[in-house]
């Protein structure tokens, strides 16, 4: 089947190999493929509350192979900092990197028709952190000062007086 559109996700997800997988999302990120030869293919597809396969028949023309390349241009999370009292739930975050995936198709001697390349950019998941609590504000200790009214007061009676 051709690729004729996919959109990968924009943030790595572990259980689909890295750089083959797509979203799709109702109306709005749409996968689409092309049947390329003059044979027909069906569509089957199983769907339960949990998960969704499916399977496609026809007539095989070519051998698909598909090569992962090693990750690239990895990039830190960002860090976002949530003020302390609101609602937050911290996550490490994860590295963003580029892949590139082949997609090699040959017949089926053996022969290469040719090859396919992928590049995957996924964008680093934010390393959410929540602020310490506010630290009290400390009040300076009150001290007696003295006045000189109250210097005088505080002083010896002198003589005569």
């Amino acid at each position: 089947m051709g690729d004729v559109t996919h959109t990968p996700h924009s943030f790595y997800i572990s259980r689909y190999p890295a750089g083959r997988e797509a979203t799709v999302f109702d109306g709005e990120i749409e996968l689409a493929f092309s049947n390329d030869y003059d044979t027909g293919v069906l569509i089957h597809t199983i769907c339960t509350d949990s998960d969704i396969t499916v399977r496609l028949w026809g007539t095989k023309h070519v051998e698909v192979e598909s090569i992962s390349g090693d990750r690239f241009d990895f990039t830190s999370p960002q860090v976002v900092v949530k003020p302390y009292g609101q609602s937050c739930t911290p996550s490490g975050g994860t590295q963003g990197f580029s892949i590139v995936n082949t997609r090699v198709i040959s017949d089926l001697a053996g022969a290469e028709i040719r090859r396919e390349d992928f590049t995957t950019v996924y964008n680093g998941q934010q390393n959410v952190v929540r602020s310490p609590p506010p630290t009290p504000a400390v009040t300076p200790p009150v001290t007696a000062t003295s006045t000189p009214a109250a210097a005088a007061t505080d002083a010896a009676p002198t003589p005569g007086g």
